[in-house]
C-alpha cells in the first residue's frame, strides 16, 4: 500500500512540474536570437534627445516572436522612462516576415547606447 502512494505521489509530482515547465515561453535557438538581434539592433538608432544631452544607457530587452513578423516585448529594463518607451515603440513597429516561423518563440538582448 505504502509503494501505491509513493508512486502516486512521484506521478503526481511530475504531472505538476510539466504543467508549470509548459507554461514558460520557449527561448530561440542561438541561429534565430543572433538573427534577431542584429535586425534590432540594425534597426535602432540614437535617438535625438538622448545625443542632445549625451545621455547613455543599457536597455535590456525580452521579445516574443508573433506569427505577424512583428515582435512583442515582453519585459525591459532601463533607467531612463523616455529610453524605454522609445525602444517598445521601434521594436514593436518591426516586422520581419523571415522570423515569422519562429512565432511564439523569445529572444533576449542587451542594447548599448552610447554617443561616440
Amino acid at each position: 500500500m505504502k509503494t501505491r502512494i509513493a508512486t502516486f505521489f512521484v506521478v503526481l509530482g511530475i504531472l505538476f512540474t510539466t504543467i508549470a515547465s509548459a507554461n514558460e515561453p520557449v527561448p530561440a535557438s542561438k541561429a534565430v536570437s543572433k538573427s534577431v538581434a542584429d535586425l534590432i539592433k540594425s534597426e535602432l538608432e540614437f535617438p535625438d534627445f538622448a545625443r542632445e544631452t549625451d545621455f547613455y544607457c543599457c536597455v535590456l530587452v525580452r521579445v516574443t516572436i508573433l506569427p505577424n513578423g512583428r515582435f512583442d516585448v515582453d519585459c525591459i529594463n532601463c533607467m531612463n522612462e523616455q529610453l524605454k518607451q522609445y525602444v517598445i515603440g521601434e521594436i514593436e513597429s518591426i516586422v520581419s516576415e523571415k522570423h515569422a516561423s519562429f512565432a511564439g518563440q523569445t529572444v533576449s538582448l542587451k542594447v548599448n547606447f552610447k554617443c561616440i
